[in-house]
């Protein structure tokens, strides 16, 4: 064999050899490739057929009560829903406050009535559920929309039984005390329970215990009050935000105040053991990650009183609507939340 033709073997089964190494990436790629390309389609395929299928009932005579109505995402639900010819019972814990003069005040507020209510007072549930029937004997209601609930921070060791309780008793009692109140008239609309979780609701992150526990407690509320209703045609839909606290009334000044003084008094009321394993600095350092968390909230809540308009008014909601928050690309607590879709 003469050079010339050993140099050409030698090209020869080089190339074979790059061939045969690019070959496997060349085949996974178009694979892959292909394989994102068929996803996008079938996510924009989904997409565009619950668009195309999408159907709202007759709003025209509808009654709905929403708590919590002060502001966030109550406050703004009730203008939405009150644009749109609804009757909007709008449940303010403080009747006389800035945002219930703003809802006084509103470009639909023939459709909104202002009410006091106090989700952990029976007695104020009672008076609300009276004002209610007396405005209306004859007809029932479209929806309740269980929005009212408070924030809360703080590691198990530290929080005292008076703010699990506290926080238990508008997140979880408040929602239950109002449901079993108006549930008769629901059922007598075939109507909907519209119950607001969180995606903590789901996930477990340290420190979120007295708030998590009460989401948690919401989520196997509705889905077993689902069961129940189903006879009655009546829906039972819970709204799961991600990040938006930043956005509403549950990082507020006040509420940021009113932490800060739980903290001091979760210092205050812990154990020497507890103290001695835990330096000083533990609970401010928590309070100013509670602080900075606003900032990576998500700048607008309309995508979530998006998905409350559809939980009240679409002919066929979902069981579950999951809202992505937060400023930045991906809401990674909404991401994992997804993984316990089960609906």
């Amino acid at each position: 064999m003469n050079v010339k033709q050993f140099v050409g073997l030698d090209l020869f089964e080089s190339l074979y050899l790059a061939v045969l190494a690019v070959l496997p990436f060349l085949v996974i790629q178009s694979t892959v490739s292909f394989s994102l390309l068929i996803f996008a389609v079938l996510i924009g395929g989904r997409a565009v057929y619950k668009q195309w299928t999408y159907r709202t009932v007759d709003t025209d005579g509808k009654r709905v009560l929403i708590t919590g109505c002060d502001s966030g995402f109550g406050f703004t639900l009730a203008r939405r829903l009150s644009s749109k010819g609804i009757l909007v019972y709008a449940g303010c814990l403080i009747p006389n406050g800035e945002g219930a003069n703003q809802l006084l005040n509103s470009e639909s507020a023939d459709k909104i009535c202002v009410v006091p209510l106090d989700v952990r007072s029976d007695k104020s549930v009672q008076e609300l559920y009276d004002q209610v029937v007396s405005d209306g004997p004859e007809k029932g209601l479209w929806g309740v929309v269980n929005n009212a609930a408070i924030n809360f921070m703080g590691d198990v060791e530290f929080c005292t039984m008076e703010m699990f309780k506290r926080v238990a008793e508008v997140n979880m009692f408040g929602a239950v005390r109002v449901t079993k109140m108006f549930l008769g008239l629901v059922r007598k609309e075939k109507g909907r329970i519209v119950n607001v979780s969180s995606a903590k609701g789901l996930i477990c992150n340290p420190s979120t215990a007295c708030y998590g526990m009460t989401k948690y407690a919401i989520e196997t509320f509705s889905d077993i009050l689902r069961l129940e209703m189903r006879k009655f045609s009546v829906r039972v839909v819970v709204i799961e935000p991600g990040n938006y606290g930043g956005s509403t009334n549950m990082l507020s000044k006040n509420t940021l105040d009113g932490l800060k003084s739980d903290f001091e008094t979760m210092w205050k009321e812990a154990g020497e053991d507890t103290k001695r394993i835990y330096p000083r600095d533990y609970l401010t350092r928590q309070y100013q990650s509670v602080v900075d968390s606003a900032a990576t909230a998500s700048k607008t809540i309309r995508p979530v009183i998006d998905a409350m308009e559809s939980a009240v008014i679409a002919v066929n909601p979902q069981f579950r609507y999951h809202i992505d928050g937060g400023n930045s690309i991906i809401d990674y607590n909404s991401v994992s939340l997804r993984e316990y879709q089960y609906h």
